[in-house]
This record gives C-alpha cells, structure tokens and sequence, in this order.
C-alpha cells in the first residue's frame, strides 16, 4: 500500500539552510519548501495533491469492510504487513535524521492508519472465527454461518474509533517539542526520506560526474531505509493479487483504495519529474521511484482483477451476498 510522505530537495540553499526565492514565499512559511520557478511549483502543487490521495487512502476499505464484514477473507494480511512496514521504516528513518515536525506528524498518520486497518482485520478475523465454533448450533437453527452476521454493527466502527484515537494519543505524547531539526525542504509525496544534507561536504560521490550521492551517515541513512521502504510497498500488492486470483472474487475489496493509490503514485511521480531529471537526483530518489511508480503495474493488475471478476460474477460469495460490490 503505497503512503504522503515528504522528501528533501536537493537545493544549494541547503548550506544556509534559507530560501532567497520569493517566487512563492507560502510555500517556505508553511512546508520549508523553497520553489523557485514555475516547474517546481508545478511539483509542488501534484506533490500536495498526492498527499490528499494517502491521506484517504483506506477510508474506502474500511467502509468497505464496515459493510461487508468479512475483512479477513477479503484481504491479505501480508498485504498489510508489508505496507505497514513500509510505512515503519520510513518513519524510523525519519526520526534518525531529525527530520521536519511536518514530515514526522505525516509519517505518524500513516503508521496509526496502518494499524487501525490491521486492527479492523484482526477485529473480523476473531468475530468470524467464532461465528464457524457455533457452526453446528447455528445449522440446527436453520441459520447460515453468516445469516446472524450484523456487518453494520456501530460497534465495529466505534473499535476502529478507539483504536485510532489512543494510538493518536500516544504518539502526541511521545512527541518532543524541542527536537532539533536539521532540514528545512521538504518533497512532497507517499515517501519519506530523501535527505540531502549539507553541501560544503561529500561522503560518497556520483561517479565522476562531480555531483555529490550521499552528504554524510545521516544521508545514507535516509537511504538505506528508503531501499527498504521502496520494496516493501513494490512487493506488498502481490499477495493481495494472487489471493484475488485464488479467490476469483474482488469481494470485500474496495476499488476505490487502489484507485486512490494510483493517482498517489502517479501525481508523486510528476512532482519528481517536474523537479529534475539529472541522473544524480534520479539516482538519489530511485528507492522511492520504485516504490511509487514501480507499482504501478501491480494496480493496473489490480483493476483488471476487478474489471474481470465484477463482469463474469463467478465469484463464489464470501458472506452468503449476492449483491455486486460498491466500493
């Protein structure tokens, strides 16, 4: 599941750590981004609206689930897991590298979203494996497994409700106001960590080019779980592909999660676009190119999944439904 994370700009005002562009002064005031023509406002601008495409990413899943009730047979856990972990591990690289409140704030979202829909899994994997021990009861009655399935119930939105609103809390509470920050530009997007550090020095070089690749350990930091971040989220659509495939259903699965990861995805691709094509800065964001633009063909595979087993009905029912899915 792919997540908006920001990432830090490869500009010379980084040794002064100030913007002397007054091209577009809001955008320095509120994010530390410091746009200078109009290409990179552009950017700014796809980077800002594939923050509103993660920001909602799971709210259709979790209506979806809400609806249906049958999370746990719908989706993949391991799907789950590796966006989580994705998403975990560019926090964590976050914190290494002191990044800005902003990205750290976003970062968190993410991660209590993650947990909340694993949370709202793991709420219907146990409601529905109780529901199969009174099979027997259930069959003397005339009642299905699922006939006395209530997936409306308000109490599985208010446990979702909970869970978010003590994981939000805890994490305010982990908070420390006076954290130093050592970056002040910020990329917009699902992913995280790019950081550029400073420029008056250079750990490791881009070949003979005279550019720089990583500024120093907290710039290759950022990197490293930028690698893992990316193949987490390349990986993570496959197991929810092939359990679509061994199900021949999309049943329980919203269209719309996905279609909101694909304009995330794409929208961040053209922030990047608009901000440089050197090879050096496509070098230094190629772990989030992957994991943004390179599941891309994993989505696609995803809404072909759905055109075709919407279309040919031969699904067989998770819950004893009939009725198509609305995502």
């Amino acid at each position: 599941m792919e997540n908006t994370y920001l990432m830090m700009k490869h500009l010379a005002s980084h040794a002064t750590l100030q913007c002397n562009s007054t091209y577009q002064n809001w955008t320095w005031t509120i994010f530390g981004e410091c746009v200078t023509d109009r290409a990179e406002f552009a950017g700014f601008l796809f980077g800002l609206i594939s923050i509103g495409f993660w920001l909602i990413v799971f709210f259709p899943q979790f209506y979806e689930s809400y609806k249906t009730g049958n999370a746990d047979q719908a989706i993949a856990p391991l799907f789950l897991i590796m966006w989580l972990l994705g998403d975990a591990s560019n926090l964590a690289g976050c914190l290494l590298s002191h990044q800005l409140k902003t990205q750290i704030y976003v970062a968190y979202y993410y991660i209590l979203a993650d947990v909340c829909i694993l949370s709202q899994f793991t709420y219907y994997k146990i409601k529905n494996r109780r529901k199969v021990r009174v099979l027997p009861d259930s069959n003397r009655n005339g009642v299905g497994v699922y006939g006395s399935t209530n997936p409306g119930d308000p109490k599985n939105v208010i446990y979702c409700m909970m869970m978010f609103n003590v994981l939000s809390l805890t994490t305010l509470l982990s908070w420390q106001p006076g954290q130093q920050v050592t970056s002040h530009h910020t990329r917009t997007g699902r992913t995280l960590l790019a950081y550029e550090g400073k420029q008056d020095e250079c750990m490791v070089p881009f070949g003979n080019s005279g550019d720089c690749m990583f500024f120093n350990s907290e710039d290759l930091t950022g990197y490293i779980f930028g690698v893992v971040s990316g193949l987490c989220y390349f990986l993570s659509r496959s197991p929810q592909i092939y359990k679509n495939f061994k199900r021949k259903s999309v049943e329980g699965v919203s269209i719309f999660m996905f279609v909101n990861t694909v304009m995330g995805n794409l929208t961040y691709g053209l922030s990047v676009i608009l901000e440089d094509t050197s090879l050096v800065f496509l070098a230094r964001h190629l772990p989030w190119l992957v994991g943004s633009i390179g599941t891309l063909i994993f989505d696609a595979t995803l809404l072909v999944q759905f055109a075709i087993y919407r279309r040919g009905k031969t699904s067989t029912p998770l819950s004893g439904e009939t009725d198509p899915l609305i995502a």
